[in-house]
């Protein structure tokens, strides 16, 4: 994964996740670097699930929904 630019407002990058977080149903935990078998297999689980509450695209409504929040000024 690329290293974000230097001008990330990451106060902000926080409140937009937890918003799209809320809207899709889940929440993200940052564990670090290590993925163990026991994650992977808990997350193509839990992406089963949010596939069936939120619909096969969701993901990518999920992206235009967290660059739409990001690109507006409604958090500041």
């Amino acid at each position: 994964m690329p290293l974000p630019g230097p001008n990330i407002d990451w106060e902000k990058q926080q409140a937009v996740q937890k918003i799209v977080e809320q809207h899709f149903g889940y929440k993200s935990i940052y564990l670090g670097c290590t993925v163990t078998n026991g994650i992977g297999m808990y997350n193509e689980v839990i992406e089963d699930y949010l596939d069936k509450i939120n619909v096969r695209d969701w993901r990518t409504k999920e992206r235009q929904m967290r660059d739409s929040i990001i690109k507006s000024d409604a958090l500041k």
